[in-house]
């Protein structure tokens, strides 16, 4: 049976980096009280680990004189490869404020033991503007044509840094994570939403990918399959223009037996 793939219906959908619907990894980003925003992405929280704010010694340090010198923990939950895969699960992120002297506030309250957090809250240290955000970054990668070894790897990162796998192309993807190029429907669409294509090599440099001024996916590339002539140069880099490109067209998408059937009888599709 032949698979449609609408490319216009998956492009208006959503995907990218920066649609905002995904689901994935907790930053916790300090917060610019002058333009009410997140400065940046700042520390990106590790499940099964606890990150440390305070003014000396800490993971995360402030130069400010009311943030004590381990002022409080922020406490990652660890994450299972069943939880990896479901789109929708988010891991508890605690606050623990470590008995600090000018105290620890969520949106203005004060957090006097523990408490779990939620997406954007704001964590003020101390009697001062110190202030930090939680963020929730969208990174979900789907999987395609990988061997035994090649997913253990993938779900292995995904449990360690907390990112989301699907089997499938869905709106919320932000990469297409194989080891060879080959034309699938799950490929037009990650092309149609203009999401970077990556190999294995780009793993080590996840986190990096959120940063100010992130590596290029072009550097993690899978090699092409023989299917694509070299020739052609394709170039498989995220451009937004694809969007519109194929806008109100159909692929259909066959294997070797249904191609040979089709080249025989046209009207078989």
């Amino acid at each position: 049976m032949t698979r449609e793939v609408s490319v216009a219906e998956t492009a208006f959908k959503g995907g990218g980096m920066d649609n905002g619907h995904g689901h994935c990894m907790w930053f916790l980003s300090p917060f610019n009280n002058s333009t009410q925003t997140a400065d940046r992405l700042g520390n990106v929280l590790v499940p099964a680990s606890s990150l440390t704010v305070g003014r000396k010694g800490a993971d995360l340090g402030f130069a400010d004189k009311s943030v004590s010198r381990h002022h409080a923990t922020f406490i990652m939950e660890a994450v299972s490869i069943e939880d990896a895969t479901n789109l929708e699960h988010r891991p508890k992120v605690v606050l623990k404020d470590n008995g600090s002297k000018y105290g620890t506030f969520v949106n203005g309250i004060s957090a006097i033991d523990s408490m779990e957090l939620k997406e954007n809250d704001m964590v003020r240290l101390g009697s001062f503007q110190t202030t930090v955000q939680l963020v929730w970054k969208p990174c979900v990668v789907c999987r395609s044509s990988l061997n035994s070894a090649d997913k253990k790897e993938l779900f292995h990162a995904a449990v360690q840094w907390g990112f989301k796998v699907s089997k499938e192309w869905t709106p919320q993807c932000t990469h297409f994570y194989t080891q060879e190029i080959q034309w699938t429907d799950k490929l037009i669409k990650c092309l149609a939403s203009a999401c970077p294509v990556v190999s294995s090599a780009w793993l080590p440099h996840i986190v990096a990918s959120f940063s100010p001024d992130p590596p290029s996916s072009i550097d993690y590339v899978p090699s092409l399959s023989a299917e694509f002539p070299i020739h052609l140069g394709v170039d498989l880099s995220p451009q937004p223009m694809r969007s519109c490109l194929f806008e109100n067209m159909h692929f259909f998408v066959f294997d070797k037996a249904q191609a040979s059937l089709s080249a025989v009888n046209p009207t078989y599709h």
